[in-house]
C-alpha cells in the first residue's frame, strides 16, 4: 500500500491541503491537536523524531486503520471548508446584530 501523509509542526491547516493527503500527523503543540482531533495522529513531542518514524510505519502496516484515519481525515476536514467557516461566522454576525 501507498499512503499519503501530511506532516504538519506548526499551526496552519488548509482545507485543501488536508483533502490531498490521506492522512494528518501534526505536533502536539498550539491548536493542532484540536483542529484535527481524531482524524489526525499527534505526536506530542515535535522534536521525538522516533515517534513520527513509529506512528507512519504503523499506519502504512495497518491497511485498517489506515482506511479508516482517511476516512476520518475528510470528515474533519468538511469542518475546515470556507464555505462552512464563512455560515459559522455569517450566523454570528446575524446573532449580534439582532
Amino acid at each position: 500500500m501507498t499512503s499519503k501523509v501530511f506532516i504538519l509542526a506548526l499551526d496552519g491547516l488548509e482545507y485543501d491541503l488536508v483533502v490531498k493527503w490521506h492522512t494528518v500527523y501534526v505536533s502536539g503543540r498550539g491548536a493542532l491537536p484540536e483542529v484535527v482531533g481524531d482524524a489526525g495522529i499527534v505526536i506530542k513531542n515535535p522534536l521525538n523524531v522516533g515517534a513520527w518514524i513509529n506512528s507512519i510505519n504503523r499506519l502504512r502496516s495497518d491497511d485498517v486503520l489506515y482506511r479508516k484515519m482517511r476516512e476520518k481525515t475528510i470528515k474533519q476536514a468538511e469542518k475546515f471548508r470556507f464555505e462552512a467557516q464563512y455560515e459559522k461566522f455569517r450566523n454570528i454576525l446575524k446573532y449580534l446584530v439582532s
